[in-house]
C-alpha cells in the first residue's frame, strides 16, 4: 500500500504496487517544483545578506576629506563618497608614493593617523587600474613596519600589529588626461566574500556608540 512523505505529503508507492508513470512523474515534479523554490529563496537570503554588509560597516578604509595633492605632474583629490580622482601626467619614470597616508591626507613620511584593526584577515581591494596602487602597511611605530600589500590586484593580507596605514602609489609614465577615479576599500575577509563590491567607509555601531559617549563627556 502506498504512502506518503512525512514533509510534503508526496506519494511513495509500496513494493507491491504496480508502477504508475503517473504517479513517479508527479513525484518527480514536485521534487524539481521544490528545489526551485527552495533555490529562489537562497537567492533572496543571499541578495538580502549582500545588501546588508554593502550597506554595513564593510570598509575599513576611511578617506580624509578635502585632499588635494600634487606630485609629479599628477594630482589626486579626495572626494566626500570616500573616492579619490587622478589626473594629470605623470613626468616621473618609475613609480612613485603621492599620498603617504590616506586618513589623513599626509604627504610626508610620517604616519599622522594610523587606523586602528583588530588581528584577523583582510582584503585590500585594487584600484580597477594597473596604473594605481593601494599599499597597505602593517605598523606598530615609524621602526617597526612592514608592507603587506603593494599590488593592483585584491590581496588578502593576515593583520599583526596593532594599525594599518594606506598609501597611494602612482605608477612611472602613466597618463590621466582623462581622470581616474577609484573607490578605496580594505575589508574584513569574510565580509568580502560575501560581497567584493566596493563602498564607501560607514562607521560601525561601537564606532558611533563611541563618539556618542565623547561628545557627552564634551557637553558635561
Amino acid at each position: 500500500m502506498a504512502t506518503n512523505t512525512s514533509n510534503y505529503g508526496w506519494t511513495k508507492p509500496s513494493y507491491e504496487d504496480a508502477a504508475d508513470i503517473e504517479v513517479i512523474n508527479g513525484t518527480i515534479d514536485n521534487i524539481d517544483a521544490q528545489v526551485k523554490t527552495n533555490e529562489n529563496n537562497i537567492s533572496k537570503d543571499e541578495a538580502a545578506l549582500v545588501e546588508l554588509v554593502d550597506g554595513g560597516a564593510k570598509n575599513i578604509l576611511q578617506i580624509g576629506t578635502a585632499v588635494t595633492v600634487e606630485k609629479n605632474g599628477v594630482t589626486a583629490v579626495s572626494n566626500t563618497d570616500g573616492s579619490v580622482t587622478i589626473s594629470g601626467v605623470s613626468t616621473s619614470d618609475s613609480q612613485f608614493l603621492i599620498i603617504n597616508d590616506l586618513y589623513s591626507g599626509s604627504t610626508t613620511s610620517t604616519y599622522s593617523s594610523q587606523v586602528p584593526i583588530k588581528a584577523g584577515n583582510y582584503v585590500v581591494k585594487a584600484t580597477g587600474t594597473r596604473d594605481v596602487i593601494i599599499q597597505a602597511i602593517n605598523y606598530n611605530s615609524s621602526t617597526d613596519t612592514e608592507v603587506i600589500n603593494s599590488s593592483n590586484d585584491d590581496v588578502e593580507f593576515t593583520a599583526t600589529k596593532s594599525y594599518i596605514v594606506f598609501r597611494l602609489v602612482i605608477r612611472g609614465n602613466t597618463d590621466f588626461t582623462t581622470p581616474v577615479t577609484i573607490y578605496p576599500m580594505c575589508s574584513d575577509s569574510a565580509l568580502y566574500a560575501i560581497s567584493p563590491k566596493s563602498v564607501p567607509y560607514r562607521p560601525s555601531y561601537q564606532e558611533l556608540y563611541e563618539r556618542v559617549v565623547a561628545l557627552e563627556q564634551v557637553n558635561q
